[in-house]
């Protein structure tokens, strides 16, 4: 009775386990209220206690000593065992999705990856019983039987791993990065595949008694259910998680078209002030020259001093003897001073080998993040930067002033310490311009460290290129 009883339990534990804990993978810690661990070990419980008062009811119902049950003899063990899977599942599904704290589109898709899982191992299991039963001869093929147990084991063993890999790296960073829009096409994507998926397994099945009797007709059956559902994932990962990821470079590089863009019509507004100087130059000089020929130096004296006096030229202001990096400072901290926010400015970069579009990239997408977040406090707006390079390793350390984040969704992790660029790309609110600049400082082995405390917004990172090349 021991052994009937442990059977299934630990059959129906080992089934529902993995998938409760396939659910949490694509979170951060701030998406559970207590805790990814503290949560895992709350299902884990749950799950145990369910799995143990499945097995007393299985016991209860059809163990007898002389393997014939004692009453409901019209009902069989699959029956009551896919009822009871069905509505633990019902109620687990529930209380993740009343636990966990992401958008509604992006929790769907991590439930129906799992379903899929769950889906394709239970497919597997079924095929490989056929293969036994026909080719082997066992035929203890009941409910979580030994044979059964052992064969969910063996296709946990390579597949659970690979799919843990799976949602915690590839689901996890791909819907980090992804916007409403997006998230929404790819739920239809997926949705539409399982569907397809669900519906066919059920016509197959439909179709199982009519061939039950037919060897070749029953291996072509599982083979079908199996391979559609290889196919079904397959397509998934690839449309999903490939082809999405074009639509989030060509996203990324329409973002920093539209920085180089504000830094060409700066370049254009240089050329423009410079073209009106020129003019004006020609204008006073032929006045000095009429007043020096008419031999009136005091007029001239006076007219130089008031010339002088009217010329306010921010345009030739000169943070560093670098000119690429200076036209980009005079552009960004030219805006940061006409919204009145106060600048301080440590810069000793001479000569800076980083490309001019990799350098839009970063300057522009950290100052405009920098003056949007000052725009956003009342008062004591300031923005400091220190920059400098050493040994070919360009070194930056940007803070600005910036709206209280206690309260906010992303508090929980960039509040007091500082993360790596790597942790800040997988976080739901980064946006598409703070993920280049983490790319393109990890184009030049770099490295990038961001911070909030005290109403202080900090980022430091560094960025080197090999001697005598122009870039990387």
């Amino acid at each position: 009775m021991l052994d009937y009883f442990l059977r299934f339990v630990f059959g129906f534990f080992q089934q529902i386990l993995p998938c409760m804990v396939l659910l949490t993978l694509p979170y951060e810690r701030e998406n559970f209220p207590y805790g990814k661990k503290r949560f895992i070990l709350t299902v884990s419980g749950i799950c145990l206690a369910v799995s143990l008062l499945f097995g007393t009811i299985m016991t209860g119902l059809f163990y007898h000593a002389d393997g014939k049950q004692i009453f409901l003899r019209e009902l069989r063990p699959a029956s009551v065992g896919n009822a009871y899977m069905g509505l633990t599942a019902v109620l687990l599904i529930l209380f993740y999705w009343n636990t966990v704290r992401d958008d509604f589109s992006k929790k769907l898709i991590v439930l129906i990856l799992t379903a899929d899982y769950a889906i394709l191992e239970y497919i597997l299991v079924n095929s490989l019983t056929f293969l036994l039963r026909i080719y082997f001869h066992i035929f203890n093929t009941e409910l979580y039987s030994p044979e059964i147990l052992l064969l969910f084991l063996a296709i946990k063993a390579p597949a659970l791993p690979f799919m843990c890999f799976f949602m915690a790296r590839i689901v996890k960073e791909y819907l980090s990065g992804r916007s409403g829009k997006m998230v929404k096409k790819s739920l239809l994507i997926v949705s539409a595949l399982t569907i397809l998926h669900v519906l066919f397994v059920a016509g197959s099945t439909a179709a199982y008694e009519t061939v039950y009797h037919q060897t070749h007709l029953l291996r072509l059956h599982f083979l079908s259910d199996f391979l559609f559902g290889l196919i079904n994932l397959a397509v998934i990962y690839w449309y999903i998680f490939r082809e999405a990821d074009q639509d989030m470079k060509e996203n990324e590089f329409q973002h920093q078209l539209e920085i180089q863009q504000f830094q060409y019509n700066a370049i254009r507004s240089d050329i423009d002030n410079a073209a009106r100087i020129r003019h004006d130059i020609r204008h006073h000089m032929r006045v000095l020259e009429r007043f020096l020929d008419e031999g009136r130096q005091e007029d001239a004296m006076s007219y130089l001093q008031e010339v002088t006096n009217s010329c306010s030229l921010p345009e030739t202001e000169c943070f560093c003897k670098d000119p690429v990096l200076n036209a980009l400072l005079q552009y960004y901290l030219g805006e940061a001073r006409e919204k009145q926010i106060h600048l301080e400015l440590h810069i000793d970069v001479k000569d800076c080998r980083v490309d001019t579009s990799d350098m839009t990239v970063v300057m522009g997408n950290l100052l405009e993040n920098s003056i949007h977040a000052c725009e956003q406090v009342a008062e004591g707006r300031f923005i400091r930067l220190y920059m400098g390079v050493v040994n070919n390793v360009l070194a930056m350390i940007l803070e600005n002033s910036s709206p209280a984040m206690g309260t906010a969704k992303e508090a929980p992790t960039i509040c007091g310490e500082f993360i790596s660029g790597e942790q800040l790309c997988r976080q739901p609110w980064a946006g598409i311009g703070l993920k280049s600049v983490i790319a393109t400082v990890k184009k030049y082995h770099g490295s990038s460290e961001f911070r909030y405390a005290d109403g202080v917004f900090c980022c430091r990172m560094n960025m080197e290129w090999e001697t005598g090349e122009q870039g990387l």
